[in-house]
């Protein structure tokens, strides 16, 4: 889940905003009765395959479909449209998302011919970040053919037809980010990968969201990898602080049991917070800091990644953790962080 949630991450911090898809035609048909409030034609296909990585039996694919593509650093462009589709494909070990229909999958179990609920949307960018409009679908079918896609999807109670024909292979993203090397950034810490500009006390009040996602031995340790996510999120809406926990246990429990106390290094390792960074992909991978500016998820006000110090996850006994977090990012900026709550599994 983190590499998938941290790609949209990227795209919408980097360019953005609102725009009418220039496809839209008000109402339009297919070649039944069926009439759509949008129809768009992508021209462009982006994404990675990323195989068994996030779970045995199916194939991951995540993509966008659009009208302006993403540059060589895998970032969009303004004034775009774009359709981000997470999806699972029976096994193939093939890059080419493989023939046949996929449906929504509120659940999200990661059975093939599904489409994950929480990760698919539809991105609109324009000029900056806090005029980017994110819209999660509410139900979707994709049919697959022969280098043809057909996307039929509902967003706000409105029906989208997408349609995109083209080759259908993707990037392989299957041995990304290996574990065991000094520098798993590959240079790429970046000075723009930071707008804070004062130390900064992260809360979650009201209406929010934690959760943990196993990724198996993801950084190649031995030991377990977690994502953890804590947000402020109210309506299906994300706003104001959240904060990305990318975590390696000392243990090879697949079961939530990552309690301990953790440094924040660049360097994988047992009791080790991965620092963010970014990685070849242009993906923010590793430990951030986001801020949902708007009052909903239509962009960012702040982000950071999150470069040194430690975090604690103390589990309470009674179903509840408290998570502390004394971090710095590459600015010197403090973020830190007491909270205690329930961390769901996702």
């Amino acid at each position: 889940m983190k590499r998938l949630f941290s790609f949209v991450a990227i795209a919408t911090m980097m360019l953005f905003a609102s725009c009418t898809p220039q496809n839209e035609e008000g109402s339009g048909s297919n070649n039944n009765t069926e009439t759509f409030d949008v129809e768009f034609t992508a021209t462009n296909i982006d994404g990675y395959y990323y195989g068994q990585k996030y779970g045995e039996g199916s194939d991951r694919f995540a993509f966008f479909l659009s009208d302006q593509g993403l540059n060589n650093a895998g970032q969009a462009y303004t004034n775009g449209t774009y359709y981000y589709i997470d999806c699972f494909a029976p096994v193939t070990g093939s890059t080419t998302i493989p023939n046949g229909i996929y449906r929504f999958d509120s659940k999200n179990t990661g059975a093939p011919n599904t489409i994950n609920s929480e990760n698919s949307q539809l991105i609109l960018t324009a000029e900056s970040v806090e005029d980017t409009q994110i819209k999660y679908l509410e139900n979707a079918t994709m049919m697959v053919s022969d280098n043809k896609i057909l996307l039929e999807v509902i967003i706000n109670g409105a029906k989208h037809k997408v349609t995109y024909t083209g080759g259908l292979e993707l990037e392989d993203a299957t041995e990304e980010n290996g574990g065991g090397n000094d520098d798993p950034t590959g240079g790429q810490d970046g000075e723009a990968q930071s707008t804070l500009e004062q130390d900064h006390n992260v809360t979650f009040q009201g209406e929010h969201r934690a959760k943990w996602f196993y990724e198996g031995d993801y950084w190649q340790t031995g030991y377990s990898n977690y994502t953890i996510h804590i947000m402020n999120k109210a309506g299906g809406v994300v706003y104001g602080d959240t904060l990305q926990f990318d975590i390696i246990t000392d243990n090879k429990s697949a079961d939530g049991k990552f309690a301990g106390k953790y440094k924040i290094s660049n360097t994988p390792g047992k009791m080790v917070m991965v620092a963010g960074f970014t990685n070849k992909y242009a993906q923010p991978v590793g430990s951030w800091y986001y801020e949902y500016g708007g009052g909903s998820a239509s962009g960012y006000k702040n982000y950071a990644m999150i470069k040194s110090g430690e975090a604690e996850f103390i589990d309470n006994g009674d179903g509840t953790h408290t998570v502390t977090l004394n971090a710095y990012d590459f600015k010197g900026n403090n973020i830190t962080c007491n909270w205690t709550g329930v961390i769901e599994e996702d």
